[in-house]
């Protein structure tokens, strides 16, 4: 018999990441409308928002080893998520403002 074909990015991701853990699938699943849900709001864009939940999910599974049975998991998936949008969104800058013109008298406004 023939192995199934394995991707380039499946051979070069270790097992435990190809194949969580059903405690940590079962614990996240319920988890995953609501951080998206997050990130939408954050992101103001779907794609975006998509991208930053696997992001989050990518990052809550490699540190799932240390995260603490008992604790909040909702809290500690979506801190994951908001320092992954604050770690990769632009930094906001005020826009640099046109110099004003000298307001002609004839276009100001009366009351």
């Amino acid at each position: 018999m023939t192995q199934p074909a394995v991707s380039p990015v499946e051979a070069r991701t270790p097992d435990a990441e190809r194949h969580p853990s059903p405690t940590f699938e079962a614990l996240l699943r319920p988890l995953l409308v609501t951080a998206y849900r997050a990130s939408l709001y954050m992101t103001r864009n779907q794609a975006d928002a998509e991208d930053l939940v696997q992001e989050a999910v990518l990052l809550a599974l490699r540190g799932f080893a240390g995260f603490e049975a008992g604790t909040n998991l909702k809290a500690w998936v979506m801190r994951i998520l908001t320092k992954g949008f604050h770690a990769g969104a632009p930094r906001r800058t005020t826009p640099a403002r046109p110099p004003t013109a000298p307001v002609d008298p004839a276009h100001r406004i009366r009351w």
